[in-house]
């Protein structure tokens, strides 16, 4: 058993739909044990496969009442809605407000390979459809638009702006400056984040069209594939002056 790195962003790794497990050997043992360790280590309450590398389909969860390990999990039934925040231990300083079901039910396998259907409602419930996205290889920002999650972020950092200024207020001058100091660079990071994340999917899309060269006019590849190396100058600027502060 180990604590391993948690795969961070929106990154192709966590893109991959995962495989089906068919052999409940000790590799796939070891995988659950260091799922588990990693979790708590976080203080997180789920981690599926593919955020340690791992693209098998399998996730552990916590909600209070022990490690639970799913394999193979299928959502045979959903009810209902519920809304409330959400975070993820792949994008550590992002929380969002989504909606997911109510009640489910679940049907995995244990790690010895017997079969299990669980009843799950609440935070049970939203936990398993967040674990289930990561073997899809979906991500919790992909239920909002983009407009969403910027509008999101941006009413948190303005949160944590006031937040702290209020705090400092009744320090000195210093303690002020400070305050603003570190609330600036966070809204830096997270636009170096937004950057970073744009760049990815503009080279994905790229790599996507190259293969239809001959239906597009030259003068659009050339604009994407312009764009695509500013987007990436920009980031790693911002990121090595974000490194610098």
């Amino acid at each position: 058993m180990s604590t391993r790195d948690v795969v961070q962003g929106d990154v192709p790794e966590l893109r991959i739909p995962c495989a089906k497990v068919t052999a409940f050997d000790e590799t796939l043992h070891t995988i659950l044990d260091d799922l588990a360790d990693t979790m708590k280590h976080h203080c997180g309450i789920g981690l599926a496969g593919p955020q340690i590398g791992q693209p098998i389909r399998a996730f552990v969860i916590d909600v209070g009442d022990g490690v639970l390990e799913l394999v193979n999990p299928e959502l045979t039934d959903s009810q209902g809605e519920q809304e409330s925040v959400e975070s993820c231990l792949s994008f550590p300083s992002l929380t969002l407000q989504l909606r997911r079901p109510s009640e489910i039910t679940i049907v995995a396998q244990d790690r010895f390979g017997r079969e299990r259907q669980y009843e799950a409602s609440g935070l049970f419930a939203r936990v398993v459809c967040h674990e289930l996205d990561h073997l899809n290889g979906v991500l919790f920002t992909d239920h909002l638009s983009d407009e969403e999650v910027f509008a999101q972020v941006w009413m948190q950092l303005g949160e944590q702006l006031e937040g702290d200024l209020e705090s400092a207020m009744s320090g000195d001058a210093g303690e002020i400056e400070t305050s603003i100091a570190l609330a600036r660079h966070e809204e830096i990071v997270h636009a170096v984040q937004i950057l970073a994340d744009a760049s990815w999917k503009v080279t994905l899309a790229l790599e996507l069209l190259r293969d239809h060269e001959d239906l597009l006019p030259e003068l659009e590849m050339a604009v994407l594939t312009d764009i695509e190396s500013r987007l990436s100058d920009v980031a790693d600027e911002l990121e090595q002056a974000t490194a610098d502060l």
